[in-house]
């Protein structure tokens, strides 16, 4: 990953909350995923990822970098 990568605010971001995911996946696996989780994806900006970058979105690398840390951390919140 390059340096850029690592240091974009969505990918940063995601990384932060993949950490909080991670302690969490199993109770994800066995609850689901309750509407907390979709609310701090949302504040930090990750559920509109796939939007071109003038509208919102991220470059296809920053998309590409948020799917593995989250699916990663929680496949069942990704």
């Amino acid at each position: 990953m390059s340096p850029d990568l690592d240091s974009s605010p969505i990918v940063v971001a995601a990384a932060e909350l993949a950490r909080e995911l991670a302690t969490d996946a199993a109770h994800l696996e066995r609850a689901g995923v309750d509407r907390s989780v979709m609310d701090r994806m949302a504040a930090a900006g990750l559920l509109a990822v796939a939007g071109i970058p003038e509208l919102g979105g991220a470059w296809p690398a920053e998309q590409r970098r948020v799917a593995e840390l989250l699916a990663g951390a929680s496949p069942d919140a990704w």
